[in-house]
Formats: structure tokens, C-alpha cells, sequence
């Protein structure tokens, strides 16, 4: 049986990768509680702090597939665009997309949506401050009033909002329509030593990964990776970027292998 190899660089992780996504279990079961109390639920934390992951792969793998037909929206050119085009293109020509004339019908939209999939729909509307630092003023009032719409229609749908948080302050106007839009919400911290071991550890345990650890020196291992991503900064934590980075970097250091075929044991 071919190993897997366990990291995937700056990519986010996504459905098919639930077998080596680790560290994120805690976010993970209150971003599910969440998304069964409201039809609304904003995910934010900085820049690269793995908020797709989380969703695509996180909470994605905590549901039957029955239960769940998820649409990443990113905003491309225009926020309404992406979403109109979405539902157009899920309706299998019940509707198409015309960009002059995006958003109208939208409910009855995601109502055919809704019965072609006979499905709870997740609307996930990914890198949200795009809106802001793209948007024109237009844009982001129909924005405000298409979700305002979707909140308040009996339809099945959850809407997930990702957002990096310096860019929650912007949603003053938005609050404003829909009072309720920040009511669940979670942030997502940078990776702390505890779950850099739960990473290593979920690697070092999962049969099929070709990375392992030498035994008796894991928690040694994580804390000398943890300090020298760290450096001289007095921190207890650091960014999953560079994480991702440095454990790519290690192992075709240890290997010499750019194809990420061969085993490798860190000590």
C-alpha cells in the first residue's frame, strides 16, 4: 500500500483529506455545535490561520454526505455575481446566470437548489473581507440585503461566513440590517505547542502516513519545532503558515525527495 504523504504545504485541506488533518479537533466540534444553532455563523482569525480547512474538511467530515451539500463562494469579480452564478449553475438550467440581472428570483433559486439535493444547503462564503477591500458601496448593500433575504426565509440553508478579523469592525452596516449576524461566531487561534503535538502525534499514529516519529522523543520533537519557528519571540503560539512550511521544508531535508514518496523518521 502507498504512504501518504501527510503535509500539504500552503494548501487548505479539504473533504478527502480527513485521514491527516489534525490539531483543529476542539475547533472543529464547536464550529458543528454552532452550525446546528443558527442559520448564520461567522468564522474569523488572522490571515492563514487555516479558517477553509476547518470548514472544508473540519466540519465537512462531521457530516453524512446526505446532509451535506456545501457551495464555497469566493467573490471573484463581485460577491452577488459569484453567488447568483452558483445557484444558477446548481439548478441544472433550471435558471442561467445573467450578470445584469443577478440575484433576482433568489429565493426560488435556492429553492430548486434545495429540492434537487434534498439537502440541508451550506452557503460558505470564503474570504469575506474581500467584500471590503474590493466591494464597491453597491455591491456590498445588495450583499447585505441577498443574506438578509436568506436569513429570514423558511428554507433549509446555513450560511457560513469566513473572515480575517481586523475586517469584523467593517460590519457595522451589516449588523445593522441583520441584528442577528453576529450572534455565533468563533475565532480560530494560531497553533499553540498542544496542538502542534496533536498533529505530530495524529501523523506519527495514522498506519498509512509516510512520516513517523521515533518513539520516546515526540513531545521532544514538537517543542524544538514549536521554539525554532518561534525564535527569540515571547509567544505561546505561532502561525500555521509557517508551520506548514518548515515541516514541508524538514522532511525533504531528512529525505532529499521532492516527490514526497519515500519514509521518513524524525528524531
Amino acid at each position: 500500500m502507498t504512504k501518504i504523504y501527510p503535509f500539504k504545504f500552503l494548501d487548505a485541506y479539504a473533504l478527502k483529506d480527513k485521514d491527516i488533518f489534525f490539531g483543529r479537533e476542539e475547533e472543529t466540534e464547536q464550529l458543528y455545535n454552532l452550525v446546528h444553532q443558527s442559520k448564520m455563523v461567522w468564522l474569523y482569525g488572522a490571515s492563514g490561520t487555516g479558517k477553509t480547512s476547518l470548514i472544508d474538511c473540519g466540519l465537512a467530515n462531521q457530516f453524512k454526505s446526505y446532509d451535506w451539500k456545501a457551495f464555497f463562494i469566493r467573490r471573484g469579480d463581485n460577491f452577488n455575481h459569484s453567488l447568483d452564478k452558483t445557484l444558477c449553475e446548481a439548478s441544472e438550467g433550471e435558471y442561467l446566470f445573467n450578470k445584469d440581472k443577478a440575484l433576482d428570483q433568489l429565493l426560488k433559486k435556492l429553492e430548486t437548489v434545495h429540492i434537487l439535493y434534498l439537502s440541508p444547503i451550506y452557503l460558505i462564503f470564503d474570504q469575506l473581507e474581500e467584500l471590503y477591500i474590493l466591494g464597491s458601496e453597491t455591491e456590498q448593500k445588495e450583499f447585505i440585503q441577498a443574506i438578509k433575504q436568506i436569513y429570514a426565509s423558511p428554507l433549509p440553508i446555513k450560511m457560513l461566513f469566513s473572515i480575517r478579523e481586523e475586517y469584523l469592525g467593517y460590519l457595522y452596516e451589516f449588523e445593522k440590517a441583520v441584528p442577528e449576524l453576529l450572534r455565533k461566531k468563533l475565532r480560530v487561534e494560531p497553533m499553540n505547542l498542544d496542538k502542534i503535538n496533536h498533529v505530530l502525534n495524529g501523523i506519527d499514529q495514522n498506519p498509512h502516513t509516510n512520516v513517523k516519529l521515533k518513539e520516546g522523543e515526540k513531545e521532544q520533537i514538537a517543542e524544538e519545532i514549536f521554539n525554532k519557528i518561534k525564535g527569540e519571540e515571547k509567544s505561546l503560539f505561532i502561525q500555521l503558515p509557517y508551520l506548514q512550511v518548515f515541516l514541508d521544508r524538514l522532511y525533504r531535508r531528512i529525505t532529499q525527495d521532492e516527490t514526497h514518496q519515500k519514509e521518513a523518521v524524525w528524531t
